[in-house]
């Protein structure tokens, strides 16, 4: 089957969106497809077999102050005529016999005679201009419309409010030229088709890693806490520091990977931006995971990665992580955007060997539902069903 993959962007860009579209693109070489991909990363990594990567340019890329954060160029959520061309000379130069795109790049990546396209829907883009369905500190209940102007947050309200007006319109077309959609957790599910996109055309099929990592160490010595993500407010890296210094001092190290600022704690331990071998490292060592997202977080790669090293999550009890993490089997839940409840149940797992254990084996259990060859064979039988 010949397969065009579609990303916003792609490594070495840092994200779990673009992590996971090089994890199926592997995958599926792997298993005897034939792979292309577009994206909006300029210089990408290679991929196996010498499977064409190629970048596409946006229009708004020549506006940068617009949809630009660092050195990444944000697609719209509308058609984007510079990317739209870019996929379409792809495809009709190489004939694919599905289209998978990930992220708003899927609003360029129909048109009429299109091969069948398949959306997988990462985060809330299609319910909200943010993406994070966060209104203030608290989850949004009906999404993009006239509580966008009162929304604040990190988009601004110029960029925000247009954006709202424009999805009406777009989302409508873009479940329209959809033969099907992959929802990575029953959240986004749920919160897809009350934004109008039919039942019938979503699955639920949740993201996937590679596995086989060595169970962690159950860290009777000099415990170590570990955070994996960005700086952004509704990630909760704030809510995670804030548990940690409500521990007696002592207690445990936490050790924040990801994000720019540096905080001075005592205890916690700046390491930044880490991939591969540096990262599995981290996780090797460590005795706990936090996942403390604010928003409903749809289905987060760092949870996947940690439990496949047996370590037990403690996460928000939000969106898709409750998919991920049972609780009391594979980890804790504790409610989002509490600091005093997270703080207790990494006291409660740091001091409990029993239950740190017990966890520990039933993360690396759960975490055997989200291996490649588990998860891989779905989203192929969707592709399948479509043809």
């Amino acid at each position: 089957m010949r397969i065009l993959l579609i990303s916003d962007f792609f490594p070495p860009t840092p994200g779990g969106l673009e992590s996971h579209v090089q994890r199926l693109a592997e995958a599926l070489i792997d298993r005897g497809h034939e792979i292309a991909v577009v994206t909006g990363t300029a210089r990408p990594d290679p991929l196996p077999g010498g499977a064409s990567v190629q970048f596409a340019p946006t229009i708004l890329s020549r506006v940068p102050w617009v949809f630009e954060d660092g050195l990444r160029q944000y697609l719209p959520p509308f058609p984007d005529p510079a990317f739209g061309r870019a996929v379409r000379r792809v495809a009709e130069s190489w004939q694919p016999d599905i289209i998978h795109a990930h992220g708003s790049c899927a609003f360029s990546s129909y048109w009429p005679d299109a091969p069948p396209l398949v959306v997988t829907l990462h985060d809330h883009g299609l319910r909200c201009p943010k993406r994070t369905l966060l209104h203030g500190e608290v989850e949004c209940s009906r999404g993009r419309g006239m509580r966008c102007i009162t929304c604040g947050g990190d988009q601004a309200a110029v960029k925000r409010i247009p954006l709202a007006a424009v999805m009406g319109w777009s989302v409508s077309h873009l479940s329209a030229h959809t033969s099907g959609f992959i929802a990575v957790s029953h959240s986004v599910a749920e919160r897809a088709t009350e934004n109008g996109i039919p039942t019938s055309k979503v699955r639920v099929i949740p993201n996937f890693i590679n596995m086989g990592n060595e169970i962690s160490d159950d860290g009777s010595s000099s415990p170590i806490v570990v955070y994996v993500g960005p700086d952004s407010r509704h990630k909760g890296r704030s809510v995670a520091i804030e548990a940690f210094s409500r521990l007696p001092r002592g207690t445990a190290t936490l050790v924040l990977v990801g994000g720019g600022t540096h905080v001075n704690i005592d205890g916690v331990v700046n390491l930044g931006y880490l991939r591969g071998a540096a990262l599995w490292e981290q996780y090797r060592r460590a005795s706990i995971a936090l996942v403390p997202s604010v928003w409903p977080e749809p289905c987060p790669t760092v949870a996947l990665e940690a439990m496949s090293f047996g370590l037990p999550i403690i996460g928000s009890n939000i969106g898709g992580i409750p998919d991920l993490v049972q609780d009391g089997c594979s980890g804790l839940l504790v409610p989002p955007n509490d600091p005093a409840r997270l703080a207790e149940s990494m006291r409660v797992i740091l001091t409990d060997h029993e239950l740190r254990n017990r966890l520990s084996q039933g993360a690396k259990a759960r975490s055997q539902q989200f291996d490649t060859a588990a998860v891989v064979p779905q989203i192929v039988a969707v592709y399948e069903s479509l043809l």
